[in-house]
């Protein structure tokens, strides 16, 4: 990984609830990543498959897209890029140390053309911490995070969403989360966080973790055999979701995508099929002007090869 400065105003993570680690990923490992989720998030799945991109958000008109298995990813090892945020949350989360984890949720999406900020919000689940990191985006037009400091250790019970007079009160608890792409942020989800306006595109590693005990719903998470190194065995137990339940089934987060039980809408199904087959087209015809121009050039070699 790269640099591990923290962004000036994140404090220790259990004390504010949040930390920015600025330049996470190199840059050379940034460049690789985001030009293989380019060629991913151009293909579009209707029917769920595998290491594909689903219409994850039909609900909404925004275009919000993901990559449906992120451990096929072949540019990076991504669960050597989870352990090291492991070790991030170790060093700045105490409970980290005292309590057994296990990944529960590994997100890759892309966001854009989404005129509404999220709201404020909680997602009440005491112990489960989060990790994002900035692919692309990140800014105050395309979905920079926002936190309240400190509100993951409040004594009051919110449902989930922040009401406007609580915002009020709590204002100047807000830390934007500004950093360069690249750049790791860890918090606890418990505090009350939210996200700007995605006009421009926001692309996005999520990344989840439960105490093992803890009877939250979790994920089943592929691990390819070719990303199975030395340093993810030696780490195994943080990917050892034994306890995954029949009833998670279709619940969390890809076990949804996974299941894929309801057909999109026609109104969604149609617009998106149409540029699926645009680009079909479109590569199509590349390939057969390549063809046709190696023949072209084929020919005048011969030809000249030939000429007394």
């Amino acid at each position: 990984m790269g640099s591990t400065s923290k962004k000036t105003g994140a404090g220790e993570l259990s004390e504010d609830g949040i930390s920015i680690i600025e330049n996470f990923i190199l840059k050379d490992t940034l460049i690789k990543i985001n030009k293989e989720l380019d060629l991913i998030l151009s293909k579009y799945s209707f029917n769920g498959g595998l290491f594909s991109t689903k219409i994850s958000d039909w609900r909404a008109k925004r275009q919000l897209l993901e990559c449906t298995v992120p451990g096929l990813i072949c540019s990076v090892n991504i669960f050597e890029i989870v352990i090291d945020v492991a070790e991030q949350f170790k060093r700045q989360f105490d409970q980290f140390h005292t309590e057994d984890y296990v990944l529960t949720s590994l997100s890759i999406f892309s966001e854009k053309e989404n005129p509404f900020p999220l709201f404020w919000h909680t997602d009440n689940r005491d112990g489960m911490v989060r990790a994002i990191i900035y692919l692309k985006g990140g800014k105050d037009n395309s979905g920079k995070f926002m936190y309240m400091k400190g509100t993951h250790n409040r004594k009051y019970y919110v449902e989930h969403k922040l009401s406007n007079e609580k915002y009020i009160e709590l204002q100047e608890r807000v830390f934007d989360c500004t950093a360069p792409e690249g750049s790791l942020i860890i918090f606890d989800s418990k505090g009350f966080h939210a996200k700007k306006e995605t006009i421009e595109e926001r692309r996005v590693m999520m990344i989840e973790f439960h105490p093992r005990k803890k009877q939250w719903t979790k994920e089943r998470i592929l691990l390819p055999s070719n990303h199975i190194t030395e340093k993810v065995i030696r780490n195994i137990n943080l990917f050892a979701n034994t306890d995954f339940h029949p009833e998670h089934l279709g619940v969390h987060n890809h076990e949804v995508s996974y299941q894929n039980s309801k057909p999109l809408y026609l109104k969604t199904l149609f617009p998106e099929l149409g540029r699926s087959i645009s680009h079909s087209i479109l590569r199509l015809l590349k390939q057969m002007f390549e063809l046709f121009s190696n023949s072209i050039k084929a020919l005048r070699g011969l030809g000249t090869k030939n000429r007394p």
